[in-house]
């Protein structure tokens, strides 16, 4: 297991969430007296079920009340919280440590199996378990294959965000800072489609010409190095916000500072966790200036991970080919790239939009030509009948 985690080790966040899921299946197996290897597939169906549902919570959970209602939609009442460390300082274990901060939603435990299923396929593959018990639960169940992305913003919607934070505030200096970082980090994001790790990883060291054009060095995912291009809108991001905090807009190849800095900006890096809240923030802002109910409840659901999907969609629906869009997301297969093709989407809607009525076209002209005065009449003396 030990040499499974260790194919990770170079992406501590990645590292450190298949941790946080092995342990978790340990600990677990270890209450029912087992080990990885005595494992069936009735334990590991079982064991899907208790993520959702750890029992009992005040064991296993540092919050009592569930995070999501019964119709899944988000309990209000729930807080997050810190984290206390597994052992001590002296290296006794913590009494206060709990394996969850409380249950996984249905993503979040499906997620976890699909992580404790490469696990397992690895010690496979060493010798160490002749099979696989989640290869076998895996197929009781059927997942339907995703075709298309949701989980973007419109170009319309973009805009909005955009034009809205605008009108942030920035009489004071940390005003000021809070916009410019945000103005970079959002727009940076939208054309790179970094994810939020490698946003947080980004220095000046990544930052490169070759022949006169601009490339950001990436590791990303699975280890993979790939440079994604730095367009003249990206470095004019860059250069305008590392202006704010006092600094050369070009990034010098002999300083190297994170791409992304504190709110001071003297230099330090920021968490993923700050990328998330200022994106948050901005996206929660930018509801109060959304008069559609549709936008303001993607407004409210958004993360930093939706600009990765936005800058995809974008650049389909823009003309961009698709291996140029897979090169710039860094997907191993165009297949991953193509859920985020949406023109095939909108052009079928407007298809249907310029086809599909209730009366035939023929009808139609035929009663535009007569003007029928009963149905006029119909509908105006019973409007009670289209309740």
């Amino acid at each position: 297991m030990s040499g499974w985690l260790a194919k990770y080790v170079d992406n501590r966040n990645t590292f450190e969430a298949y941790k946080r899921d092995v342990e978790r299946l340990l600990t677990w197996a270890g209450t029912r007296g087992k080990g990885l290897a005595d494992l069936m597939v009735e334990d590991l169906t079982d064991y899907g079920l208790f993520l959702r549902d750890p029992q009992p919570i005040e064991d296993w959970c540092l919050v009592k009340l569930p995070r999501y209602l019964e119709d899944g939609t988000d309990n209000p009442k729930w807080r997050s919280v810190q984290r206390p460390p597994r052992f001590l300082a002296d290296g006794s274990p913590n009494p206060e440590w709990r394996p969850f901060v409380g249950a996984l939603s249905s993503s979040a435990a499906g997620q976890s199996l699909t992580v404790l299923f490469g696990m397992f396929e690895h010690l496979c593959g060493v010798g160490y378990l002749a099979g696989n018990p989640l290869r076998a639960a895996r197929k009781k169940g059927y997942k339907p294959r995703r075709t298309t992305v949701d989980r973007y913003l419109e170009q319309d919607l973009w805009q909005l965000v955009l034009s809205h934070l605008e009108t942030w505030p920035r009489e004071t200096a940390r005003d000021e800072a809070h916009y410019q970082r945000t103005r970079f980090l959002a727009g940076f994001l939208k054309l790179t489609a970094l994810r939020r790790f490698e946003m947080a990883k980004a220095s000046t060291a990544d930052v490169t010409r070759i022949e006169g054009r601009w490339w950001l060095k990436v590791v990303g995912k699975g280890s993979v190095d790939q440079p994604i291009p730095l367009t003249r809108e990206a470095m004019r991001l860059l250069g305008a916000y590392r202006a704010s905090t006092r600094r050369p807009p070009l990034p010098s190849p002999n300083v190297v500072e994170p791409l992304l800095m504190d709110i001071t900006g003297t230099g330090r890096a920021v968490s993923v966790k700050t990328i998330h809240a200022i994106l948050k923030k901005l996206f929660l802002s930018a509801v109060q200036a959304c008069t559609d109910p549709y936008h303001a409840e993607k407004l409210k659901a958004a993360s930093a991970h939706w600009l990765r999907h936005t800058a995809a969609t974008h650049l389909l629906q823009d003309g961009a080919s698709l291996l140029h869009t897979r090169d710039a997301l860094r997907h191993a297969s165009v297949q991953t790239t193509e859920i985020y093709i949406s023109t095939n989407q909108r052009a079928f809607h407007e298809d249907m939009e310029a086809r599909q009525r209730l009366t035939s076209a023929d009808q139609l002209a035929a009663d535009s030509e007569t003007k029928l005065p009963t149905t006029n009449a119909n509908v105006a003396s019973k409007p009670a009948d289209l309740d």
